[in-house]
């Protein structure tokens, strides 16, 4: 399956891929609020940064009081970072490595989705977007995307914008899947991966899908050895310790950037030309005869 085709299509246009009911992504007003087949509904005003953070925020405060578990699975260990050193890696990335409101940033391995929706907020032109091997966890992701969207339509409406003619500015989405059966990581930029546990069978494939990719030239992994031991075609650019949610536990995150020939070389993004297409669901013949 091609991450273009399965994913950033569907995130971009609002609407959900066909028979898929694992996946959940999103541009647009939900399902009960959606307009007729074949109007258009404009984008709404970008948030600030710090407003869409603090939507995610009034998500994360619901997943904890919620406390749903995710148990360890074939993927390695599961757990998640704190949504604040989520942003302080991303804070890093839009001052220093061309993270943009029309980047496309993705989680190898997503979980209940936290990086994929801090994300959001940097990247409210372009997408943010999740895979998960875990049924639960994947189901859990798209349990909490309804809730973010719903929040952002709310906010809408109490500032006197109708969610009907103007989208909210989300566009997330999830994939349930084996990420190594991915067969590129294009239109992805910006890749995020809670890698420290996983198996190297699995390393050395997304690095693989990285080196490969037209767009993808940020790797942010917990792993060290993504040049000297899998091959990555790049420098280790800097490092940032995370913390992870619950237990307070510690990791370095590793910033990798495609191409550099060292930590000093500047970063820009290897396909300049890089966007992600707006579709409408294109209308049948019975339709248009209608």
């Amino acid at each position: 399956m091609a991450m273009e085709e399965k994913e950033s299509r569907s995130a971009a246009s609002g609407a959900s891929p066909d028979s898929s009911p694992t996946t959940m992504v999103n541009g647009g007003p939900s399902a009960s609020a959606t307009k007729s087949r074949g109007q258009r509904s404009t984008p709404a005003a970008l948030l600030s940064v710090d407003e869409a953070f603090g939507l995610c925020k009034i998500l994360f405060s619901k997943m904890s009081a919620a406390n749903d578990v995710i148990s360890s699975g074939s993927g390695g260990a599961y757990g998640e970072n704190r949504a604040s050193s989520v942003r302080a890696l991303l804070d890093i990335a839009r001052d220093k490595y061309c993270l943009t409101q029309n980047s496309v940033f993705l989680d190898v391995g997503s979980g209940r989705g936290v990086p994929s929706f801090v994300a959001s907020a940097y990247t409210q032109r372009g997408a943010s977007l999740g895979v998960e091997i875990d049924e639960n966890a994947a189901t859990l992701s798209q349990k909490n995307l309804v809730q973010l969207l719903e929040a952002m339509q709310q906010r809408q409406v109490e500032s006197g914008i109708d969610p009907y003619e103007h989208a909210p500015p989300l566009h997330c989405g999830f994939l349930h899947a084996d990420a190594c059966d991915l067969e590129s990581f294009d239109p992805a930029t910006h890749v995020y991966s809670f890698d420290f546990a996983m198996p190297a069978f699995m390393i050395a494939r997304f690095v693989k899908l990285f080196n490969s990719s037209h767009t993808a030239f940020i790797y942010m992994s917990f792993r060290k050895d993504l040049v000297s031991v899998h091959g990555l075609r790049g420098c280790l650019m800097e490092s940032l310790q995370l913390s992870m949610a619950g237990s307070g536990e510690k990791h370095l995150c590793y910033i990798y950037g495609k191409g550099a020939k060292s930590s000093t070389s500047a970063i820009k993004p290897t396909n300049t030309k890089y966007s992600v297409p707006y579709r409408l669901p294109r209308r049948s013949r019975r339709e248009d005869r209608t």
